[in-house]
């Protein structure tokens, strides 16, 4: 294997922790294998030239619309509900154990009544929600029942969607679930073998009806015979996803003989190409049926950024921003009592409000806004760049600092802010280099290497996944 530096080592180091002695057994690229499939990837994608496009930071490469459910994902506006833990499916790409029936939860909350989960949609602002699972149709009434109250939060204009294997679906059932509000319905059909029958009990009741599915590389050649006949039964949308590697599904995804990737965690190299190459097959064909391939990278990355942003809204506090990864940024210039009295004289000059700093002769920083870095005059200051995390939590004892977020009538919520990084120091120089890359947008693809570091809390890495 390359020598790999930096973050990439880091990677590596948390993916062997995570599955120990088992890491072993796992199949890597070795230079080779890697250039091959990293050539094959760029052919796959060169192909699709004129007919692709890219969202969330080239992570979601699609031929056509998507789903009204994806543009809510994408746009960071969604909860995601599971509303049990338990399945009548057994696929082995499965990443959890499906065989409890746990208390529906979602962003490290739990909800036993759905008007506690109605409160939590409004509180923050959602303008989208699904119901996953386990598998929702187990729990039929409990999965209408938060559907009715996700509806009444959302209000007409929001969408709700659901996922489900589809083997107890009915027309009784899916008119149902129209009429509690559902908008979109997602199968799986890899859970019954590709058969698709099951689709038609949704058509005419369930206005948008989509596919979901992870690419399995062995099963290219049965989609390519089963897509054609998706648009006739009503379907609108394929989404495909990467297979990720667990410790539920290890043994399952080892037998295969896979390739893995490392990276934020395991994934199926040969899962990406399959997918490219089954929007390769929808695109030749011309067939009408928009896909998307909802890469792991996506998932990881821009969906725990939207859910970190969304939190920090919550706690956000004067002179504070939040980042496109999702951290409250927190900055101050560091000097003398003088140097600190001279610049905030120069900012009255100029006419600018004092509403945009906060300093106090026995303070040591005067906390600024981050529009006013540009007009810094650096000599003999340095700048401090600090970024804290805020999560919602119910499990544990509250502590310094948490405040409770009500969610009627349910137990409250735990908003919970902690340092994500240390408290970086900066001098003249780099601290102009920290506006430039960060504040104004202006970063270049090798960024300095005292900049390097800020990208974690800073933004969301961009393309498809390195493999390695």
């Amino acid at each position: 294997m390359m020598k790999q530096r930096g973050l990439p080592r880091r990677m590596i180091a948390a993916n062997e922790d995570e599955f120990g002695l088992h890491y072993r057994a796992l199949k890597f690229p070795g230079r080779l294998r890697r250039l091959s499939a990293e050539r094959r990837r760029q052919v796959l994608l060169d192909a699709l030239a004129g007919q692709l496009h890219w969202a969330a930071g080239g992570t979601k490469p699609h031929i056509g619309q998507l789903s009204p459910g994806c543009q809510q994902c994408v746009a960071g506006a969604w909860s995601c509900l599971f509303i049990n833990a338990h399945c009548n499916a057994s696929c082995f790409y499965c990443p959890t154990p499906q065989d409890r029936s746990e208390v529906p939860a979602t962003n490290n909350l739990l909800f036993r009544h759905p008007a506690a989960y109605a409160a939590y949609l409004q509180r923050l602002g959602f303008s989208g929600a699904s119901i996953s699972g386990g598998e929702p149709l187990l729990t039929l009434n409990r999965t209408l029942a938060f559907l009715r109250a996700a509806r009444t939060a959302l209000g007409p204009e929001g969408h709700l969607w659901m996922y489900t294997n589809g083997i107890l679906l009915t027309r009784e059932i899916a008119a149902q679930l129209a009429a509690a509000g559902l908008d979109e319905i997602r199968f799986d059909i890899g859970a019954t073998d590709y058969h698709c029958k099951k689709i038609a009990a949704a058509t005419g009741l369930i206005k948008v009806i989509s596919v979901e599915i992870p690419a399995v590389p062995e099963s290219v050649n049965i989609l390519q015979q089963v897509l054609p006949t998706l648009p006739a039964l009503g379907v609108s949308h394929l989404n495909l996803h990467q297979l990720r590697l667990t410790r539920h599904n290890f043994r399952h995804l080892t037998e295969r003989n896979y390739t893995f990737l490392h990276g934020e965690k395991i994934t199926v190299l040969d899962s990406e190409l399959a997918a490219l190459e089954i929007l390769g097959f929808v695109a030749r064909t011309r067939l009408n049926l928009p896909v998307n391939y909802c890469s792991f990278v996506f998932k990881h990355r821009h969906q725990q950024a939207a859910a970190r942003r969304r939190a920090a809204q919550l706690d956000m506090r004067p002179l504070e921003t939040v980042t496109e990864a999702g951290y409250l940024r927190r900055v101050a210039l560091c000097g003398e009592p003088e140097q600190l009295q001279k610049q905030i004289g120069l900012w009255l000059q100029a006419g600018l409000s004092s509403d945009f700093w906060n300093w106090s002769s026995a303070s040591s920083q005067l906390q600024i806004a981050p529009r006013l870095l540009s007009q810094v005059r650096w000599h003999r200051l340095r700048l401090s760049v600090a970024y804290d995390q805020v999560q919602l939590k119910q499990q544990g004892n509250p502590e310094k600092g948490d405040w409770p977020l009500p969610l009627e009538p349910g137990p409250a919520a735990s908003v919970v802010r902690r340092a994500a990084s240390e408290e970086f120091l900066l001098g003249p120089t780099a601290a102009r280099s920290y506006v430039r890359n960060w504040l104004e947008g202006e970063r270049a693809e090798f960024l300095p290497v005292e900049q390097r570091g800020f990208s974690e809390w800073e933004s969301i890495p961009v393309g498809l996944q390195r493999y390695f």
